[in-house]
């Protein structure tokens, strides 16, 4: 799809499914140590507050205490419209607050296949004749098993297949 811009559910999709998959490949050398189900939320709720807050980068201007804090309230507004199962509120803002914090693994897991999901949608802009926004890595320096699958879940320009 030529012009058509990664949207937050893409990007959460894509991080998600990232979590889902990586971590059995390593499993059959040894465990991981990572919570995969655990990972797999957070991967889902890691960006949510960029809903309400937008995406604030760097060149926003605004500090990181700020931004935690702005994406602390649209977190938790959003967290007060979740019906009431038991848990569902408490369990989100965990998720959240920890990948915020990077306090686990799965933290610090999610944050790097978030970091590597950004840099291959910036390759992948830039191989398409535009520009990314922030930094990129070369897309030839992910993991084989990671841009594979990326390549799989990216919308293919029909243009490009023929």
């Amino acid at each position: 799809m030529e012009g058509r811009v990664e949207s937050v559910a893409d990007h959460t999709f894509r991080v998600a499914l990232a979590c889902l998959l990586l971590p059995r490949e390593g499993e059959t050398s040894g465990d991981v140590g990572i919570d995969v189900g655990r990972a797999v939320r957070m991967a889902l709720v890691h960006d949510l507050a960029e809903v309400v807050v937008g995406d604030i980068t760097p060149t926003d201007g605004v500090s990181a205490e700020e931004k935690h804090a702005l994406e602390r309230a649209a977190i938790e507004a959003l967290a007060d419209l979740i019906p009431s199962f038991p848990g569902a509120r408490t369990d989100l803002l965990e998720l959240w607050e920890d990948y915020a914090r990077r306090r686990t693994r799965e933290a610090w897991f999610v944050k790097d296949l978030d970091k590597l999901e950004m840099s291959l949608q910036a390759a992948h802009y830039e191989k398409e004749g535009g520009s990314a926004s922030e930094p990129s890595a070369d897309g030839e320096a992910a993991p084989s098993a990671l841009g594979s699958l990326w390549g799989a879940v990216t919308p293919q320009n029909p243009k490009q297949s023929k």
